[in-house]
C-alpha cells in the first residue's frame, strides 16, 4: 500500500476512535453516570420489631442513603429499596448502616436496548 494511503487510513482510524470516545463521554454525561460507576439495586429487609431501629440507624449513620431509599413499612413490607450508583458491591454496602449490611441484597443491574435484545435472540 502506498505511504499516502496509509496516512489517510491512519487519520480515518484516529477520527473513528476519537468519535467513539466522544460518544461514550456524551452518553455517560446524559445518564449522569461517572466513569467506572455501575448501577445497583439495594433491597434491605428488616422485621416489624426492627423497623424503628433500622430507620433510626439509617437516619443517623447513612442520611444520604435514607434520601435514596423507598420503604414498604407502611404497607407491611418492612424493606427498604433503592437504586444507587457505585464502583462495586462493597462500596454500596458501605453506604448502609452497619446493622443492615449483612441482610441487604445488592444486585448489579443494567438496561437493554431493543437492538441488544435483538442481538441476544440472534445468538440463541
Amino acid at each position: 500500500m502506498r505511504p499516502k494511503m496509509l496516512g489517510v487510513l491512519a487519520v480515518l482510524a484516529l477520527m473513528m476512535v476519537t468519535q467513539s470516545f466522544t460518544l461514550n463521554a456524551q452518553e455517560a454525561k446524559k445518564s449522569g453516570k461517572k466513569k467506572g460507576m455501575a448501577t445497583f439495586m439495594v433491597i434491605a429487609p428488616h422485621t416489624q420489631e426492627e423497623c424503628l431501629k433500622a430507620l433510626d440507624d439509617m437516619s443517623s449513620e447513612s442520611p444520604k442513603m435514607l434520601a435514596k431509599m423507598s420503604f414498604g413499612c407502611m404497607s407491611g413490607d418492612h424493606t427498604g429499596y433503592a437504586s444507587v450508583e457505585a464502583e462495586n458491591v462493597e462500596a454500596v454496602k458501605n453506604m448502609l448502616p452497619a446493622a443492615e449490611r449483612e441482610k441487604a441484597k445488592i444486585i448489579k443491574v443494567g438496561k437493554f436496548s431493543p437492538e441488544e435484545i435483538k442481538k441476544l435472540h440472534e445468538k440463541m
